[in-house]
Formats: C-alpha cells, sequence, structure tokens
C-alpha cells in the first residue's frame, strides 16, 4: 500500500513539474496570443497555468483556439473576448482548473465563443470575492473533460456573485453554492433562451446564504435540487416569467427526492408568472429544524411528478413547511399545482406544515374518474380555491375562507374527517362564501362528507347571528357522521347553535347567546362543555398516540 501511495505522489509531483505558470503582464490587455504579453515571454500551452493576478481592469481577447490547463483571476478584473474562438481548461494537473478570487477581490466576464473547462470555484478562501458575468447569443460554457461532467461551485469560502444572462449557456454536472457558514452567494440568470444546466445534483446553500433571480423566460434546469442544506443555512430563488416562460426544473425522478425546500435549514421558492417541474417526489421543510416555503403566485403552475410533503418527509414529520397560492381567477390569473399523478402518490401534510391558499388549484388525478389524497396528519389546510383531490383530515385543521374575500374551499372528490380532525369556521356575516367559509364538494359522482372529530365555530368582527339565520358550513352530494361535539347543538364561548344535518348539507341555525361556554373544562376532549363518557371513550380510543416533533 505504501509503494503504490509513493508511486502516486510522485507521479503527480512529475505531472506538476510538467506545467509551466504563465502571468499576465498586460495592464491594458491584448491579445491571448501575443507573446510579450506574459511572464516568463511566451504563450502557455496545452500544459501551463495561465494566471491573471494585475490589479486592474483590461480586456484580453483570443485570435486562436487557445488550451491551458488552469486558469486564475486573483485581484484583477478580467474581461475575456473569446472573439469566435474555442478556449479549453483542462485541469490535468491541477484539480481547480478554473479559480476566480482565491484570496482577493476578482471579477472575470465572459463573452463571444466557446469555453470548456474543468471544475470551477468561485472564491477560496475567507474574505475573497468573485463576480463572474457569462453572457450573449452564442457564449457557452461546459464544465466537461475527458468525458467527464465537472463541477461548478460559487462561493467556496467567500462572497460570490455570479450571472448568466442574454442567451449564453452553462452546463456542467453538479456544483453548489455558498459552502461555509460566513459565505454568501448572488446569482443571476435572466433573458429568454438563457439556459443553465447540472446534469446531476446542485446544492443551493450548504452551511451559507445564497439568493437566486430567475427571470425573464431563462431555465436553471437541474437533476436534482437541494436548497438550505444544514441548520443555518438560507437559498431564496425568485422565479418572474414577465410574460416569458420562465422555468426551474429539477429533472431526474430519484425515489427519496427531486427538489427538497429547506432540508435543515431554510428555503424558498417564489413563483411568479412562472413554471416549476419537479420529476419526482418534493418535500418542504424536511427535517426538524428546518424551514420551506413554496409561494405560487399569478399565473404560475407547478408541476410535481410525484408525491408532495409539506412539514417533513413522506414518512416523517420535520420543520415549519408552508405551501401558499395567490391569484385573482376572476381575472383569468391563476396560480396552479400538478402533484401525484401516478395511484398510490400523496399529498401529506405534517403538524407544522400548512397549506394556505388565497385562490389557487391543486389538481391530483391519476385518471379521468380518480385522484389521489391530501392527508392532513396535523397540518393546516386553509383559505379558499380548489382541489382535486380526496381530503383525509386525519388530526389536522381544515379552515375554509380563513383568508382571501372568497370563501368557499372547494373539494371536488371526497372529504374525510378522523375522530382528531377538526374543521374551523369563521362567521362574519350571512352571506354565503362572502361573509363565511364553508366546505364546498359539488362533484354529483363523488361529493361526499363524512364527519367525525370537532367543529369549531368563530364570530368575526363582533357580528352576532339572529336567530333565523342559516349558515351553510357544509355543502356536499352526501353527508354521513356527525361531529363529535356538535351531534345536534354547538356549544362555545358566545352561544349555542343548532346543527341540522341534511341529506347533502350541515347547517348552523337558531343562535342563541344563552347558554354559552366560556372555556372547556378540563378533560374535555371532545370540547362539548362537559366532561362524560364520550370523552373517556375518545381517550381510550387514542390512549399512548403521540404528536411530538423534535426540533424547534
Amino acid at each position: 500500500m505504501k509503494t503504490r501511495l509513493l508511486c502516486l505522489v510522485f507521479s503527480a509531483f512529475f505531472a506538476v513539474v510538467n506545467a509551466d505558470v504563465y502571468q499576465w503582464n498586460a495592464p491594458a490587455g491584448g491579445a491571448m496570443n501575443n507573446p510579450t504579453n506574459w511572464t516568463p515571454h511566451g504563450i502557455p500551452g496545452s500544459d501551463d497555468f495561465a494566471d491573471f493576478l494585475l490589479p486592474n481592469a483590461y480586456t484580453v481577447y483570443l485570435t486562436e483556439d487557445v488550451i491551458h490547463d488552469r486558469l486564475r483571476v486573483d485581484g484583477s478584473q478580467l474581461t475575456l473576448n473569446l472573439d469566435g474562438y474555442y478556449y479549453q481548461i483542462e485541469g490535468k494537473y491541477d484539480a481547480y482548473a478554473v479559480m476566480i478570487g482565491e484570496n482577493l477581490d476578482s471579477a472575470m466576464e465572459v463573452y463571444g465563443g466557446w469555453l470548456d473547462s474543468a471544475d470551477v470555484h468561485l472564491c477560496w478562501n475567507p474574505g475573497s470575492a468573485a463576480r463572474v458575468d457569462v453572457h450573449g447569443q452564442g457564449t457557452e460554457w461546459y464544465v466537461y473533460m475527458d468525458d467527464q461532467w465537472g463541477g461548478f461551485y460559487i462561493a467556496d469560502g467567500g462572497t460570490a456573485d455570479f450571472s448568466l444572462r442574454d442567451q449564453a449557456a452553462l452546463a456542467h454536472g453538479e456544483g453548489f453554492s455558498a459552502n461555509f457558514p460566513e459565505d454568501e452567494a448572488y446569482i443571476e440568470v435572466s433573458g429568454l433562451d438563457t439556459e443553465w444546466y447540472v446534469d446531476g445534483w446542485f446544492g443551493m446553500a450548504l452551511e451559507g446564504w445564497s439568493a437566486m433571480s430567475l427571470s425573464d423566460g431563462a431555465a436553471m434546469l437541474t437533476g436534482y435540487l437541494d436548497m438550505g442544506l444544514f441548520p443555518g443555512s438560507s437559498a431564496v430563488i425568485d422565479v418572474v416569467g414577465n410574460g416569458n416562460e420562465t422555468e426551474l426544473a429539477a429533472e431526474i425522478d430519484d425515489d427519496y427526492a427531486s427538489l427538497i425546500i429547506g432540508a435543515e435549514g431554510h428555503g424558498q421558492i417564489n413563483l411568479t408568472d412562472a413554471m416549476l417541474y419537479s420529476a419526482g417526489p418534493t418535500l418542504i421543510a424536511e427535517q426538524a429544524g428546518s424551514r420551506g416555503q413554496l409561494n405560487i403566485y399569478d399565473d404560475s403552475w407547478v408541476d410535481m411528478g410525484g408525491s408532495l410533503a409539506v412539514g417533513g418527509n413522506l414518512s416523517a414529520a420535520g420543520g415549519a413547511g408552508l405551501l401558499y397560492f395567490e391569484d385573482d381567477p376572476f381575472s383569468s390569473i391563476y396560480a396552479d399545482l400538478t402533484c401525484a399523478p401516478q395511484e398510490g402518490d400523496y399529498l401529506v401534510v405534517w403538524p407544522r406544515g400548512t397549506v394556505r391558499m388565497n385562490g389557487g388549484a391543486i389538481s391530483m388525478h391519476y385518471d379521468d374518474q380518480r385522484a389521489n389524497s391530501m392527508r392532513l396528519k396535523g397540518g393546516t389546510l386553509e383559505g379558499w380555491g380548489w382541489i382535486w383531490a380526496d381530503v383525509e383530515n386525519e388530526s389536522g385543521v381544515v379552515a375554509p375562507g380563513a383568508v382571501g374575500d372568497w370563501k368557499a374551499l372547494e373539494i371536488h372528490y371526497n372529504y374525510v374527517q378522523h375522530a382528531t380532525g377538526r374543521l374551523k369556521i369563521s362567521l362574519g356575516g350571512t352571506e354565503a362564501y362572502w361573509d363565511y367559509g364553508g366546505l364546498v364538494l359539488p362533484n354529483q359522482d363523488y361529493g361526499t362528507a363524512v364527519l367525525d372529530g370537532r367543529l369549531d365555530v368563530r364570530l368575526e368582527e363582533g357580528f352576532v347571528p339572529a336567530y333565523d339565520d342559516e349558515f351553510v358550513i357544509v355543502d356536499a352530494r352526501t353527508v354521513e357522521g356527525r361531529f363529535l361535539n356538535a351531534a345536534s347543538h354547538y356549544l362555545f364561548q358566545d352561544g349555542r347553535f343548532e346543527v341540522l344535518y341534511e341529506d347533502g348539507r350541515v347547517v348552523l341555525t337558531h343562535f342563541e347567546n344563552v347558554p354559552s361556554c366560556p372555556a372547556y373544562p378540563v378533560g374535555d376532549l371532545n370540547q362539548d362543555c362537559v366532561v362524560d363518557l364520550a370523552d373517556l371513550a375518545l381517550m381510550a380510543t387514542n390512549w399512548m398516540n403521540s404528536n411530538v416533533v423534535t426540533g424547534d
């Protein structure tokens, strides 16, 4: 083993000896192949290192194809005009084939041709800074050598600004941004037909802070995308279409997850007039202590080819996750999510997960007549919008109309509420779906509401119902079962309602100020304002069940 190791060391030593180091010495810039512009005098060859260390701004241009082994920019502001030629940086003798900002404030602008290289690092040591701008139609940078994809690493020990714009293209095999806690990465990808392609995995903010703007018809296409990997990290991606098809995609269908928004740290994606695609499962706030958020704004579409978890992974609870919709369907502006398209897929919302709909639509069809389930395992579904799924409220809260002006939460398949689930209704007036929220199941073929668990009613903004007022809080094809705490009447802090269970409706009516229940007594598990055998039965049914979630 020692003999083999020594052979490897000596082989690497002699390989490096064969590489000469050339330093650019022309502060006014000039031609890459002019020997007077280099120290020592000559033109670097395919085995040589090309260093740009002058502390000023200058332009270097190609007059023919060029091959070097390493490119280093440290302390310089280099503009690299490829001028229609091909520049190759092989990285045979230095694993870091391209290094921008090893120790000092550095910049490189690239345009006008083709650049192929091995691994690329923007920043290296604490306090270093790098700015790289790749732009223009016909400008292509491929991190690909000897039939192997290489890596592209942004803020690997400092502060990095990277921009890819105006129809330029970048392609590499893997990469990350903001490697260490003090690292910061600012990324801009913009312009129609601008494309950033990652063949494998990209980690957006490993331990540091990373912000990315993807806009105006550009695309970032990754294999896997993980955001906010370790505790304390933060990654935010703003995707804005501005009338063009701007796309963010994780294109490899992985059994565990193609896209993670908040692994152990913070991850957030904001979509406006844009598209997000995930080929496999997607996790929002995967681990305990993490935070994840997916905001789907006006005219955006999210297409997920697998299951979706909010506030955990597909099998266990995690951090604080939010899936948020905001649109204006009355002006034909939509925010849509399609997910779980194969039979057996699902959307799960864990105790610290929330699906908040201020408009928007969720579609989970797997054929023309059947859809998969949204499962609330202690989480929250609130607001108004349209859901094409079976909603199973196992132990969560469903709150129609919690936000927004229109207050109807439409479920176009079935709704099942278990014994530990809760339906929360806010009443602020008498006009259905404008003044108060309701659960609507309009599908005449499915549309069944199966009720158990608790009803929770709140009077908003000082509203006091009249005795003859009626509030349709569930409107379905059929209604089965009853709420545990509202079998015939609902008693709460403001008074009492009579609860009518009709063939396809649940109606609150005959409000009276007294009797009332200002506070539920200790042991009143079903919250009907009395401790009785029904509470004992509920406790026995759920004996030793636990919703404990570790982390903050």
